[in-house]
């Protein structure tokens, strides 16, 4: 699945549940990037919503970027791999600037030096 270099996230859920206070802290101490909560009582569960929206937004970067005008094809290309925040043009350029997931900002990189 080539998932060994992506963050995994175990999270445990019915703490409401567990007697043992020892077997939480042994899953606490056990798994990395754990997360214990009670999604029927809320116990934990905004801090694993915040946790998770920090790990997407890490996710994606935000780049501004000068394309000649002649270069409608590419401009194209990116509002298909990216969310295009906004776009200014001047006599030759757009000056572009969007938001996508690091990937998909590498294969822009590499459309663009194609395209010189």
């Amino acid at each position: 699945m080539k998932c060994d270099n992506k963050l995994q996230i175990k999270i445990f859920n019915k703490i409401d549940a567990v007697k043992d206070l020892q077997k939480i802290d042994f899953v606490r101490n056990t798994y990395e990037n754990c997360f214990i909560i009670s999604a029927q009582r809320g116990i934990n569960v905004s801090s694993l919503i915040e946790n998770l929206e920090k790990i997407i937004d890490d996710s994606f970067i935000e780049v501004t970027i000068k394309l000649p005008l002649k270069n409608a094809k590419a401009v194209a290309q990116i509002h298909n791999l990216a969310e295009v925040i906004r776009t200014k043009y001047d006599d030759n350029f757009a000056h572009i600037t969007y938001r996508s997931k690091k990937e998909n900002s590498e294969k822009i990189k590499k459309l663009l030096n194609e395209k010189e």
